[in-house]
């Protein structure tokens, strides 16, 4: 039985060494957890670093901005655009000036047509203005001029009064008819008056009827020897004259 108590000891020695072992393997354990954060922040290498690199691959960005420099080639289309209308341009130019020369001599038969008038005939006669219209200064009064329209200035003034007869069997546009009043040799505009009394003429006449205008036209007494009253119908027709005698 003596020789059998060393036995337990041994048991208490190996159960001791083997705490020891486990204790030790605990402490590595530790240690190597303790050693791989370390190591963690090694691969920490945040290659974020790298990843600061990254933001340089933005900088190539910039550099794809110089793709934007193929944007100059839209800049250069604009340019190529500007071009085609120069080209447009001086096209329009060329033609404009051919134009020019072209609208000169057809603007001054225009004038001429305008500045062409009738032979004048007497301040009681009828004269064709168109083909089935006629005019005749139906009336002509010397009155006292009245200025209610920006530039005028009442005074003695002449009225008259224009009759359109249309014997045509259509409508005539009246719309761009006028009446003027010149008077003297030198053919003085007389200035246009409010009144009194002055009535437009309508802007078209029905066929078979007659359209009547009244106008009054700042004239001195003593320059009336001499009228010159102008229907002028349209720029491609002449325009037709009534000379004579107004009253004072």
């Amino acid at each position: 039985m003596a020789a059998d108590s060393p036995r337990p000891w041994l048991v208490r020695l190996a159960l001791a060494l083997a705490a020891v072992a486990v204790l030790v393997a605990a402490v590595l354990v530790v240690r190597q957890v303790r050693a791989d954060p370390a190591a963690t922040p090694a691969p920490t290498v945040p290659t974020a670093s790298a990843g600061p690199s990254a933001p340089a691959s933005p900088a190539a960005t910039p550099a794809v901005s110089t793709s934007p420099s193929a944007a100059p080639s839209p800049s250069a289309s604009p340019s190529s655009s500007a071009r085609t209308p120069t080209a447009t341009a001086s096209g329009r130019t060329s033609p404009s000036a051919t134009a020019s020369g072209r609208d000169q001599p057809e603007q001054d038969p225009a004038p001429t047509s305008a500045v062409s008038t009738k032979p004048p005939v007497p301040l009681d006669e009828p004269e064709e203005v168109d083909e089935g219209l006629t005019a005749r200064v139906s009336r002509l009064e010397a009155v006292q001029g009245e200025a209610s329209g920006p530039g005028e200035v009442s005074g003695p003034a002449v009225r008259a009064t224009v009759t359109l007869t249309n014997r045509s069997r259509e409508e005539v546009d009246l719309s761009s008819t006028v009446v003027n009043l010149f008077y003297t040799a030198d053919q003085t505009p007389g200035s246009a008056l409010s009144g009194p009394g002055t009535k437009a003429l309508p802007t078209a006449v029905r066929a078979g009827e007659k359209a009547t205008g009244t106008f009054v036209f700042a004239v001195p007494e003593d320059d009336r020897s001499e009228v010159l009253i102008t229907v002028d119908y349209s720029v491609d027709t002449p325009v037709v004259a009534f000379r004579g005698a107004a009253p004072r």
